[in-house]
C-alpha cells in the first residue's frame, strides 16, 4: 500500500461511529473493523454479483447489518460471544434458520427466510421490498438489519478501493467469464 492508499483509507473510513456494543472503542476500532469486513466481506460478494452477471445469470447482493443476540451472549462453533457483538460475516445464519434468536429478532428472520425460501423456489428472492437481480449500473443491495431496505451503490466507493488494490487476487474460475470485457480489465490492472 502506498502512502496515498492509506490517506484514502483514512478518508473512507475514519469517520466511524461507535456502536452500543463497544461504546469505549474508539473510532479508528470501527474504521479498521469496517474496512476489514468490507474487504472480506461485502466488497468480495459484490466483486462475486458482478462476475455472475457478467457471465449473463443471475445474481442477488444483500448487506446484513442486523446483530443476534444470542451470537453475542453465547458465541458461535467455539468462537467467544464478544466476536459477534455486531454484525458480521455469518451472523445472519440464526435468522436464516431461524434459531437461537430472542423473540424481537423472529420478525427479520421470517423476512429473511421467505427471501430466501422464495428463491429456492424459483430462482427469484420475493418479499414486502423488492430485491432486483445486481446490475452494475445501480448495484442494488437488501440491506438486511433493524430496517429491511433496497440501498443502490452501498459500499461502491470503497469497494471501487479494494477491487482495485487486490484485482489480481480475485480472478473468475468460470470459463465463461474468459471472454467478458470485466475479465479483460482484470488481467489488465494485474
Amino acid at each position: 500500500m502506498t502512502e496515498a492508499d492509506i490517506d484514502l483509507l483514512t478518508a473512507m473510513y475514519g469517520n466511524e461511529s461507535g456502536r452500543p456494543s463497544n461504546p469505549a472503542a474508539t473510532k479508528w476500532y470501527w474504521a479498521i473493523k469496517r474496512a476489514g469486513g468490507d474487504h472480506l466481506n461485502g466488497c468480495s460478494a459484490r466483486r462475486l454479483a458482478r462476475w455472475i452477471t457478467a457471465a449473463g445469470e443471475n445474481a442477488f447482493w444483500y448487506h446484513f447489518t442486523a446483530t443476534s443476540k444470542s451470537f453475542a451472549k453465547d458465541g458461535f462453533e467455539g468462537a467467544p460471544g464478544i466476536m459477534s457483538m455486531d454484525s458480521c460475516e455469518g451472523c445472519e445464519m440464526p435468522y436464516v434458520f431461524g434459531n437461537r434468536l430472542a423473540k424481537d429478532e423472529q420478525t427479520l428472520s421470517r423476512v429473511m427466510q421467505g427471501y430466501w425460501l422464495s428463491f429456492a423456489a424459483g430462482s427469484r428472492p420475493t418479499g414486502k421490498t423488492a430485491w432486483p437481480p445486481f446490475n452494475p449500473q445501480d448495484e442494488p443491495a437488501l440491506v438486511l438489519g433493524p430496517d429491511v431496505r433496497l440501498e443502490h451503490h452501498a459500499l461502491h466507493e470503497k469497494c471501487e478501493f479494494w477491487d482495485g488494490f487486490f484485482s489480481k487476487d480475485w480472478h473468475p474460475v468460470s470459463p465463461h467469464l474468459a471472454a467478458t470485457q470485466l475479465m479483460a480489465e482484470v488481467q489488465q490492472n494485474d
